[in-house]
């Protein structure tokens, strides 16, 4: 069976923790190497088959319209569902959930960047017949408190039957541990029959996978090493940026006579003083400027930031009004 060609991008949310950066971009736009993280989703969903992605807005939510318009130029339609008021996880899945015509689509989160390999992701959520399956890394690293336990199948490590989600546990003697990226395939008609009788249920963890857990439904994991990279706070949005950055090593393609130690990406129309330093793990959005004998590290400048003469910033997220 092909890729699902529908998608869901959860892109909603406010943002909090990563105020007051997110007062002025919502999350999903916000970039890794100046690359906005939902753009990154659906570049990666475009070349699978998906041919039509509904993606839910609240928060600044015409600046994320305003950013991808109709999905032409991701060569896929673009559908929007505004949320006057915030409806959670599994309320945004519910009102967005008729837009979708096939049997099977996936959802993603809009604000982790998904490495994992989807189409064997998707192989294994066909294999296992379930009615959802989680994409899991198995890279704890310090996110022990939201590990999700299963049992990998008899015939391949990478994918098992989910055994324990936050406080509950089925019996069982082999349990291995993942963290959520953020993304899963859902069976559509299996979400229609929970939301009719769950209509106002607003965490799709909490009041959809727990619940489908404690009643032996049959949900599924699907298991890669990739990092899980999300830019939920400050920290790990530089991470995230960081790891990118590593992972692509962009080439420096603009004329700078500044000290630059890569990798760095530079937008357009930067202004960057002769003595100044950049890098490494830089991104320096469009129309920047840095000035002279400022030094700067393991930081994003946003579009339209200014470092002034002289400052140094080492793990600093700038904005253009900040």
């Amino acid at each position: 069976m092909p890729f699902p060609r529908e998608a869901m991008i959860l892109a909603a949310g406010l943002g909090e923790r990563l105020a007051p950066v997110t007062e002025l971009l919502p999350k999903p736009l916000l970039p890794l190497a100046n690359v906005p993280i939902i753009e990154r989703l659906i570049r990666k969903l475009q070349p699978l088959g998906v041919e039509k992605v509904i993606v839910n807005l609240h928060h600044l939510g015409d600046k994320i319209h305003n950013h991808l318009g109709d999905g032409s130029r991701f060569g896929l339609q673009l559908i929007y569902s505004l949320e006057e008021k915030l409806l959670g996880t599994a309320g945004g899945i519910a009102k967005m959930l008729p837009s979708i015509e096939g049997n099977h689509f996936i959802c993603m989160n809009g604000d982790f960047l998904q490495l994992a390999n989807l189409q064997k992701a998707w192989q294994a959520f066909q294999h296992s017949r379930s009615a959802a399956t989680m994409i899991l890394t198995s890279q704890l690293e310090e996110q022990q408190e939201s590990a999700i336990g299963f049992v990998a199948s008899p015939s391949s490590d990478d994918f098992g039957r989910i055994v324990s989600l936050l406080d509950y546990s089925s019996p069982t003697t082999t349990t291995s541990m993942g963290n959520f990226t953020g993304t899963h395939f859902f069976n559509r008609n299996f979400l229609a029959d929970f939301f009719r009788q769950n209509p106002h249920s607003y965490c799709i963890i909490r009041e959809g996978y727990l619940n489908w857990l404690q009643q032996a439904e049959p949900i599924s994991a699907y298991i890669e090493a990739a990092p899980l990279l999300d830019i939920g706070t400050k920290e790990r949005y530089l991470a995230a940026n960081r790891a990118v950055l590593e992972r692509e090593a962009p080439e420096q393609t603009a004329s700078v006579e500044a000290t630059i130690v890569p990798p760095v990406v530079i937008g357009k129309d930067v202004q960057i003083d002769s003595s100044a330093k950049i890098g490494p793990f830089v991104s320096i959005g469009d129309c920047s400027t840095i000035k002279a004998n400022a030094t700067v590290a393991n930081s994003i400048l946003l579009p339209g930031a200014s470092i002034e003469a002289g400052e140094s910033l080492l793990d600093k997220i700038v904005t253009s009004h900040l």
